[in-house]
């Protein structure tokens, strides 16, 4: 998994206030400069499920918004919800989930473990199952999933 803060990319402040405020959490985000103008890519989560209308729902306001901060009408977007057996990629999609059954491989034991995610700090998360709570470094994490 790769270690990615969210303020890495362009606007993601924005960006995340805006689905935030529409009731979403900004799973993942990435804004890309290409030869007609920009492209964004947007994956969004509610714990209600996340279907093709609620994906619209964030669409529109926030293509306007990103026309704006960009000062283009070139922007292409998509947003989509992340999957039912989601597998992360970037260490700042975990921050979507606290609250779920995630399970991650880490390397400092070199297995899986899985429990509901407590917390997400800057460079860790906090996973809690029936018996322990364990705190484990983004550094020691090779793949994370999340968990039916």
């Amino acid at each position: 998994m790769k270690i990615v803060k969210s303020n890495e990319n362009p606007y993601c402040g924005d960006v995340e206030a805006l689905v935030e405020g529409l009731g979403y959490r900004l799973v993942d985000y990435s804004l890309d400069k290409v030869k007609s103008g920009w492209h964004a890519i947007v994956v969004i989560f509610s714990p209600h499920g996340t279907g093709i209308d609620d994906c619209s729902r964030v669409h529109r306001p926030l293509q306007q918004r990103l026309e704006v901060l960009l000062d283009s009408q070139d922007v292409s977007m998509e947003v989509s919800s992340p999957g039912v057996h989601r597998v992360f990629k970037k260490s700042y999609e975990l921050k979507a989930f606290q609250g779920f059954t995630v399970s991650v491989w880490d390397v400092t034991c070199t297995d899986w473990v899985t429990g509901t995610l407590i917390e997400y700090k800057e460079d860790a998360i906090v996973l809690q199952n029936d018996t322990v709570t364990k705190t484990i470094a983004f550094s020691a994490i090779k793949k994370a999933k999340l968990i039916d």
